[in-house]
């Protein structure tokens, strides 16, 4: 029997499969459409660029850098860095300046008269070397200063611009520089006349305070003060007394100071005391007064050496007791002094009858005696001199 194809209300309405594929077929058809999806995709690597390697600053740089670049005293640069120097040495160029380095003396400005001074006499190349400092202002009256590896140069407003260098100027830093007794140098190394005393290339330079001199065996010595200025009047190094052995020695009685020289095989000595002041002893005279208590009776010079005596002769006078000491070459030298020295004076002294002196005072039966060329004098408290001339 044939299936009734009409609805059945409240029933089941049997359906064929054709039918069905047919309704499903239409009904999606009707439903609505999904968006379509973007396929996902996997994400791109990041690409990180590698930087560019910073250059390392130059110590040069770093120095001028540290002093304010091109706002600072040096300005901006002119050219370029130049290395190759010697020792290793490399430079750059400024404005108003130049920084100079080597690994061994570190980054050092050059600048104002004192660098003019280095640069003219040779930069790096000079004997001088490389700076080992920066310049030092502000020094003693307004001066200022610079280190090198083999000197220093100096300026002040009085003394200009000035190199001291070598044993000289390692002389002059062991006694204070510019605030010792010597001041600022006053010139540079000045060499000696015929190479000095033994034509060795002695050199010397003066100073505010004085001079030091220096030679490849007794190295360097300063003379200075009323010393000095003696030593000077006399010639000074190609004068009588020759050329200092060493500097001053203090310590001396009654506040004196003593400074000895080379004068072919003598050995002359310059003393100064603050009652006395400045003088020599050279000679015959020079070894009459070492006598032992010879200081003691007549005390320092208050003279230098006076000639134009009979036969070559000459004298000197000294602190104490009217005391003189006198010299012919055929007489020697000797001290006389006092009493003894009156009644001399009396009878003409070297050009009378009695002669140069012969003898020191001696005592001989309690009495005090002293002999000359042609006679004595003796003395006591009591009866005072007599005059004794032998025939």
């Amino acid at each position: 029997m044939a299936a009734d194809p009409r609805p059945v209300i409240g029933g089941t309405v049997n359906i064929s499969r054709t039918a069905a594929a047919v309704l499903l077929a239409a009904a999606s058809l009707l439903a609505p459409v999904p968006a379509h999806a973007a396929p996902t995709l996997a994400p791109s690597p990041v690409v990180t660029p590698t930087p560019s390697p910073i250059p390392t600053p130059s110590p040069i740089e770093v120095k001028w850098t540290s002093i304010g670049a091109s706002l600072g005293r040096l300005g901006s640069k002119v050219g370029t860095e130049v290395s190759g120097l010697t020792n290793g040495g490399s430079m750059q160029r400024y404005d108003h300046g130049s920084i100079y380095y080597t690994k061994a003396t570190g980054a050092h400005v050059i600048e104002g008269s004192i660098g003019a001074k280095w640069i003219a006499a040779g930069a790096q190349k000079s004997f001088l070397g490389y700076p080992t400092n920066d310049i030092r202002s502000g020094l003693k009256n307004g001066g200022s200063a610079q280190s090198f590896v083999t000197g220093t140069i100096a300026a002040s407003p009085a003394t200009g611009v000035h190199t001291a260098r070598g044993g000289i100027g390692q002389k002059w830093i062991a006694a204070g520089s510019q605030n010792g007794v010597l001041g600022y140098p006053i010139t540079d190394e000045i060499p000696e006349v015929n190479g000095g005393e033994f034509r060795r290339g002695d050199v010397y330079q003066k100073y505010q305070g004085g001079s030091i001199y220096w030679d490849p065996v007794r190295q360097a010595r300063i003379i200075r003060g009323a010393i000095g200025s003696l030593w000077a009047s006399q010639g000074a190094g190609l004068g009588k007394l020759g050329y200092p052995i060493g500097d001053e020695i203090g310590g001396q009685p009654r506040g004196g100071v003593v400074q000895q020289f080379q004068k072919g095989s003598q050995t002359p000595e310059i003393y100064w005391s603050p009652a006395t002041g400045a003088h020599y002893v050279l000679g015959g005279i020079q070894h009459a007064w070492g006598i032992p208590y010879i200081f003691d009776k007549i005390g320092y010079p208050i003279t230098n050496e006076i000639g134009g005596l009979k036969n070559g002769g000459v004298y000197q006078l000294f602190q104490f007791k009217n005391g003189a000491i006198y010299y012919s070459p055929g007489s020697g030298g000797w001290p006389v002094l006092g009493a003894i020295r009156g009644a001399w004076a009396a009878t003409g002294a070297e050009r009378g009858r009695l002669g140069y002196p012969t003898s020191v005072e001696f005592l001989s039966f309690g009495v005090t005696v002293q002999n000359f060329q042609n006679g004595s004098i003796s003395y006591t408290p009591t009866h005072g001199t007599s005059v004794n001339i032998w025939l």
